[in-house]
């Protein structure tokens, strides 16, 4: 059975992702994905910052920064997990919602930190996820950056 389970942390195409909401060090920055048609009539899409400033972001980044977070792989799953706090994350190093396009919901993730190693947790599932803390650390930094 351990073979059959998904290794991803969140199973979403970045081409999904409509907007992004990520908390760590106290601060809340919010993306949004917004499509305008250019000079020749062309959808195009964009992202922006909306908080907690307004900027527009280099979609390539933005893009990088996702399939950084989406290829997040699990290394461990650990079904029978112990309280949040043994896996850092009653105060998580980050916390992501990840929007997606309309009628699908959207998808929450915690990650902790813990005695050098990273953990991940998605609202309704029982299971602690341990990831590779370089990995991890490599997908805020994106984030951080933007």
């Amino acid at each position: 059975m351990k073979e059959l389970r998904a290794k991803r942390v969140v199973d979403v195409g970045t081409y999904e992702v409509e907007g992004v909401e990520i908390e760590s060090e106290g601060k809340k920055t919010v993306l949004a994905r917004t499509k305008a048609k250019d000079a020749e009539g062309f959808e195009q899409q964009k992202w922006a910052r909306t908080a907690p400033d307004k900027k527009d972001l280099d979609r390539a980044k933005v893009d990088d920064a996702l399939f950084k977070l989406t290829g997040l792989e699990v290394q461990e799953f650990l079904d029978a997990p112990g309280a949040d706090a043994s896996y850092g994350l009653d105060a998580p190093a980050a916390t992501v919602t990840l929007k997606r396009e309309e009628k699908k919901p959207a998808l929450g993730l915690r990650f902790g930190k813990k005695d050098g190693a990273a953990y991940a947790r998605r609202p309704g599932d029982d299971a602690v996820l341990k990831l590779d803390p370089a990995k991890l650390d490599e997908a805020l930094k994106a984030f951080k950056e933007l």
